[in-house]
């Protein structure tokens, strides 16, 4: 792999630059003049990372007696919308606390009002709920993944730093986000909050390799058909089931290799021993397999098997 120091260095310091107007622009918001909007002018923003199942009064009933006893103690963050016939502003952090607004008659919300561009927003949106215990990992890791493919970072490094988060834990969570594109996955949970990372990870790992997601599939719609006639599921017997059913499957490799799926019949193996040492094997790679689909299937190999799994 051929490093280029140069410009590694120039995006060093273009990431710390960001950083740094970033940390400006968070100032700037603590700063800023505070206004009393009418929550029905506002309408959460298309990378909001709340679940619908957050949005309920049963689930805002505190905050919403909350906010009716002492008042709203922590303003939003909102951005103003420009064409849009029934909102003036989108809502970038603070969604709980506008639904919870909502249910109370005549109440305004408070708010802080921001220019800033998408990357800036989202970055703000992160630091405020980064600490949140009502956000759950996997709905974030479904923000993560909207972000990144909405284009807005150029890629998982960028987004890792200027998160202030590590690369792998990134790549591992916009993974993990890859369930939902399964969508005889996505019916079979009522929401996101019962899932957790470390399952869905491995769940969406063994489903790279075609040769065992038509198995997976044949135990999702039984259980699918279980639902159906009256059963309830966890989340997590729902994902150990799904798991167990991949696993079953004998591999003729051994237990310290990993597999990767190339094509159907085309594989690449990955062992690391004791020492740290790592080996890539190509099996049944001929002339058919092309230098370009070689090439990204190892690309892949190497962000899954050496920033995520070690």
């Amino acid at each position: 792999m051929i490093i280029d120091e140069k410009n590694t260095l120039k995006g060093a310091a273009t990431a710390d630059k960001e950083k740094i107007r970033h940390k400006v622009t968070q100032q700037e918001i603590k700063d800023a003049v505070l206004y009393d909007l009418d929550p029905t002018q506002c309408i959460p923003w298309k990378f909001h990372d709340r679940d619908p199942a957050w949005l309920t009064e049963k689930s805002c009933s505190d905050l919403i007696n909350a906010i009716k006893k002492m008042g709203q103690l922590h303003p939003i963050l909102v951005r103003e919308i420009k064409n849009d016939p029934h909102h003036n502003y989108e809502i970038i952090y603070g969604v709980r606390r506008w639904f919870s607004c909502l249910q109370i008659p005549n109440q305004r919300i408070h708010a802080r009002i921001t220019n800033a561009d998408d990357k800036t927003c989202l970055i703000l949106m992160h630091a405020e709920n980064a600490n949140s215990k009502d956000i759950t990992e996997f709905e974030k890791a479904c923000s993560f993944y909207q972000q990144m493919t909405s284009g807005v970072f150029k890629n998982q490094y960028e987004m890792a730093e200027m998160m202030g988060i590590s690369q792998g834990l990134v790549s591992r969570m916009i993974n993990s986000a890859k369930l939902f594109d399964y969508p005889w996955i996505k019916t079979l949970f009522l929401n996101k909050l019962e899932i957790k990372i470390k399952p869905a990870h491995k769940l969406v790992t063994l489903l790279k390799n075609k040769s065992i997601e038509p198995i997976i599939k044949e135990r999702a719609l039984e259980i699918a058909n279980r639902i159906k006639k009256g059963e309830n599921f966890s989340a997590k017997e729902i994902l150990e089931s799904l798991i167990s059913s991949g696993k079953s499957i004998k591999s003729p490799f051994k237990k310290n290799q990993n597999v990767f799926p190339i094509t159907e019949n085309q594989h690449i193996y990955c062992k690391r021993d004791s020492s740290g040492k790592v080996t890539f094997i190509l099996n049944n790679i001929d002339n058919v397999l092309s230098r370009e689909v070689l090439l990204k299937a190892l690309e892949k190999v190497i962000d899954e098997f050496i920033f995520i799994k070690h």
